[in-house]
């Protein structure tokens, strides 16, 4: 069998419509893809930040330091330390917590909570602190929570004043 030009391009011809219709859809597959990616930007353009309240340096200066004779090394015979007894001393609370953020996951608010100094969890509305309080509410940078039939509210910057 003896091909020729004119046959071949007869075969193809019947073809013409699907390979435009790939074609076509490449191309849209190809700028959709451009678009998207312009869209989105890049990491670098939008950097994460996070705001976190700052103390005046007059204030962190003013704060008596504490447990300064556990930082250097001492002898006792020479500088007499003033030692608390057991009675005097403070028994700080083993469930201490603090209020760092607010976190968004899909449509719910969490609460970021640093646990005695340590871990940080997420809690949401009608979760049990770890003091026992029970969470109330939460919105961007406010936590509402009840502590023994009481509503206290925490946040995280001052309140704007008109």
């Amino acid at each position: 069998m003896d091909l020729s030009f004119d046959m071949i391009r007869d075969h193809v011809r019947q073809f013409a419509p699907h390979t435009a219709l790939i074609a076509a859809c490449a191309a849209l597959g190809v700028a959709w893809g451009v678009f998207e990616i312009r869209a989105a930007g890049t990491i670098d353009e939008k950097p994460e930040t996070w705001t976190l309240p700052q103390v005046p340096l007059p204030q962190l200066m003013a704060a008596s330091p504490n447990g300064i004779s556990d930082r250097f090394i001492v002898d006792e015979s020479r500088t007499p330390i003033k030692k608390k007894t057991p009675e005097i001393a403070k028994k700080e609370p083993t469930n201490k917590w603090r209020f760092i953020g607010t976190v968004v996951q899909g449509s719910a608010l969490f609460a970021a909570i640093e646990v005695n100094g340590q871990r940080v969890q997420s809690f949401k509305a009608g979760d049990a602190l770890p003091d026992g309080a029970i969470v109330t509410k939460i919105t961007e940078g406010i936590l509402s929570f009840e502590r023994e039939g009481t509503s206290q509210t925490v946040r995280l910057f001052e309140e704007k004043k008109p």
